[in-house]
């Protein structure tokens, strides 16, 4: 057996890493490392990320941000850094569509941060779904959504929040009879009744818009089943009204 000497400013790296992930209320020491680490090499990009991770802990984002950033101007291939930056873009967000273009500016630098982790670390199926969930969050329903978020939940079907974000997309995307069966496979794994009600008011919104497509080509037949549905179990207020008003003009 042969020992490598490790540099002592990645020891002091290594070792606050392993403090903020084994003990969180020990990010105060964590954070010493990693500025000892930087004393001996100011520039050296772990340790630079280490302080985002303890930025990020103590809620301080944009802090975070600002390391992220210069330690992938180091190493922009650790795909782990990617997925980091990446989501401190999102809470900076809000995790919600943007309203300005400084808010869009950080989806896109969050889009495409996940894209390169998954270029660089296709395996990894945490950021296969934080990329979907980041396309579901564009005004425009991105065509990659569902394709991306589909991967997500092959990797890990037994993540509900990832089989609901597919859901999402399936539903910005109008594709009504794959969202059914998405939820219906929920269903056959035991899925609780408590966790499938989103899903299900999500289902009632595809059925509301593929109502009010078949009563545009009269077929009223099927549609006017969907739109009792729709009044007597969504719990969108507005989309009831709109259902029962066409329900109105459909029999007057």
């Amino acid at each position: 057996v042969s020992l490598t000497p490790m540099a002592p400013e990645m020891a002091l790296f290594h070792l606050g890493d392993l403090l903020i992930h084994v003990d969180p209320d020990r990010s105060t020491d964590a954070e010493a490392h990693f500025r000892a680490s930087l004393e001996l090499s100011p520039d050296f990009a772990p340790s630079i990320a280490g302080l985002g991770l303890v930025s990020e802990q103590a809620g301080d984002l944009a802090a975070a941000e600002t390391y992220y950033l210069q330690a992938l101007e180091e190493y922009p291939d650790a795909f782990r850094l990617q997925v980091l930056f990446g989501e401190v873009e999102l809470g900076l967000l809000g995790k919600r569509r943007p309203q300005t273009p400084e808010e869009q500016k950080r989806l896109d630098q969050s889009i495409a941060a996940f894209k390169k982790s998954v270029e660089l670390r296709p395996s990894y199926g945490e950021g296969w779904s934080l990329l979907g969930y980041a396309y579901n969050l564009e005004a425009k329903p991105s065509p990659d959504a569902v394709a991306t978020l589909e991967k997500a939940y092959e990797m890990m079907p037994g993540r509900g929040d990832v089989a609901y974000n597919l859901l999402l997309g399936y539903a910005r995307a109008g594709k009504r009879q794959e969202a059914i069966d998405l939820v219906a496979t929920a269903e056959a794994r035991g899925v609780p009744e408590e966790r499938l009600a989103p899903a299900r008011q999500t289902l009632l919104q595809l059925d509301f818009q593929y109502a009010v497509a078949l009563a545009r080509e009269k077929k009223f037949d099927e549609a006017v089943p969907l739109l009792e549905k729709v009044v007597a179990e969504s719990g969108n207020d507005a989309m009831k009204q709109q259902a029962a008003d066409l329900l109105k003009q459909i029999n007057p």
